[in-house]
């Protein structure tokens, strides 16, 4: 389902969705020549507890990084120039169910 943004650049283009299992993803594409800091907050989901970012560009084919998430919810990261760049934030009722999971695979 498609979910709203607030904040990003004016050279940056961002579409945001969230999927079946509460994540949010954001993609931010930048065709300038200039890299790009970007800080945006997602409307209709639930704010994140953690985020990662995924980069793909004519050096990264999804490399990972990470990404900076506010006490606000907004999620900060670099976007370089010419790239494609995937933010994945995992809010924190969808973290927990990850680490309860993890626990009882452990058992």
């Amino acid at each position: 389902m498609r979910v709203g943004t607030a904040g990003g650049s004016n050279a940056v283009k961002l579409a945001a969705f969230k999927n079946v299992d509460g994540t949010v993803a954001i993609v931010a594409l930048n065709g300038g020549g200039s890299a790009a800091t970007l800080s945006v907050k997602v409307t209709g989901a639930d704010a994140p507890a953690s985020a990662i970012i995924a980069v793909s560009d004519n050096t990264h084919t999804c490399e990972e990084s990470a990404a900076t998430v506010g006490a606000d919810g907004a999620v900060s990261g670099a976007v370089p120039a010419r790239s494609i760049v995937t933010f994945v934030l995992t809010p924190a009722a969808a973290a927990a169910e990850d680490e309860a999971a993890e626990g009882e695979a452990a058992e």
